[in-house]
């Protein structure tokens, strides 16, 4: 059995707050990125893009980003749409 790393997590340290499965995690290259996509697609799971103001990611529900996209499977597609989101609300 591995030993479990302590996470300090701060109320008043906005910049300790991690949200979501993948916050804790390095930030993911482009590549690795795609593979977490294909990953959905290959089990015919529905993509959808979630996104938030960094200062309301605890308080508030985040926003979908246009419609789920159901029935997509082109990888390509769904990463557009990621930069698009990302474009549409820097920050």
């Amino acid at each position: 059995m591995s030993d479990i790393q302590d996470y300090s997590s701060r109320v008043s340290d906005p910049g300790s707050r991690k949200y979501g499965t993948f916050s804790y995690l390095p930030q993911m290259s482009e590549e690795q990125i795609r593979k977490q996509v294909q990953y959905i697609v290959d089990r015919g799971w529905n993509p959808a893009i979630e996104h938030t103001e960094p200062e309301f990611a605890s308080s508030h529900y985040w926003y979908m980003w246009k419609l789920p996209m159901f029935g997509e499977t082109d990888v390509d597609r769904i990463l557009e749409e990621i930069e698009l989101c990302k474009k549409a609300n820097p920050g």
